[in-house]
């Protein structure tokens, strides 16, 4: 009898990791689909909204998530962008830090005013080394581009990060609160 209890307490922790391992990897083609359709649809200039969408997929694909499905997660989303769209590789690694911040603020019960700050400190920095990164690497000529949409004038295209960021940043703060109200915590 103590012999078929323990066979039978195995096979219920084996059906409770399999379960955890078809939601991972459930959440992480969720998550990848989500945002190769979103990098495919939003291209040019619409593109600016891939860096509101693409975190909050990313957080919502975090959200339960241990640090063992967070890096399956990461994996993920990283081969798929290096697959499918490599220029965005520095957005993609960025969206990602900008979702981690956003999850560890959420979970420390973070106000969204605060949260939102945050994140438009790290959404605006990021952009930056993120454009450059992306020019200096894959050739491009964002920076230039920026700059032109500016005139030349340093200020101004360090307000138009720095707005980017705040829109971002508190978009996804307060997206992430709704969130938090409507979907407290789902069991994996």
């Amino acid at each position: 009898m103590p012999v078929l209890l323990c066979i039978l307490e195995n096979q219920e922790g084996f059906a409770l990791q399999n379960n955890t391992i078809t939601a991972t990897l459930v959440r992480c083609a969720l998550t990848v689909g989500l945002i190769v359709v979103f990098f495919t649809i939003f291209k040019g200039f619409a593109n600016l909204l891939n860096a509101f969408l693409v975190p909050m997929t990313i957080y919502m694909g975090l959200k339960d998530a241990n640090k063992a499905q967070s890096f399956t997660l990461f994996s993920a989303v990283v081969i798929a962008g290096l697959l499918l769209f490599s220029v965005q590789t520095f957005f993609i690694l960025l969206y990602f830090t900008m979702a981690l911040l956003l999850k560890k603020l959420m979970q420390n019960s973070a106000s969204a005013i605060m949260a939102g700050l945050a994140i438009t400190l790290l959404a605006a920095a990021g952009m930056f080394v993120a454009i450059r990164l992306t020019d200096i690497v894959f050739l491009t000529r964002m920076h230039t581009f920026y700059m032109a949409m500016v005139k030349g004038t340093e200020l101004y295209y360090g307000l138009m990060l720095l707005v980017e960021g705040l829109v971002i940043g508190f978009g996804l703060a307060f997206g992430a609160k709704a969130i938090e109200r409507r979907m407290p915590s789902a069991n994996y």
